[in-house]
């Protein structure tokens, strides 16, 4: 997945910079193995490698963004 950008996120970013300060917010928690802007703009995510690190992870960040909407989830199915 780290090979595969989306293309959208600098225009997006240049129109919004609120994503840059998201992206970078999520690229200094501990265990963030891949942030991504999805789709054109309307949510941005981190995946881990485990649920205590992304569980924490959306601790610190709620905290620290309290009017960020804020959920550490699991990824369901298999890679094919």
């Amino acid at each position: 997945l780290k090979g595969m950008p989306n293309d959208l996120e600098a225009p997006a970013a240049t129109l919004c910079p609120d994503i840059t300060t998201v992206l970078d917010t999520l690229r200094q928690q501990a265990g963030a193995a891949l942030c991504r802007m999805s789709g054109s703009g309307a949510t941005c995510f981190a995946l881990f490698r485990d649920d205590d690190e992304a569980k924490t992870a959306a601790g610190v960040i709620a905290d620290a963004h309290p009017r960020w909407w804020v959920a550490a989830t699991r990824l369901r199915g298999s890679a094919t």
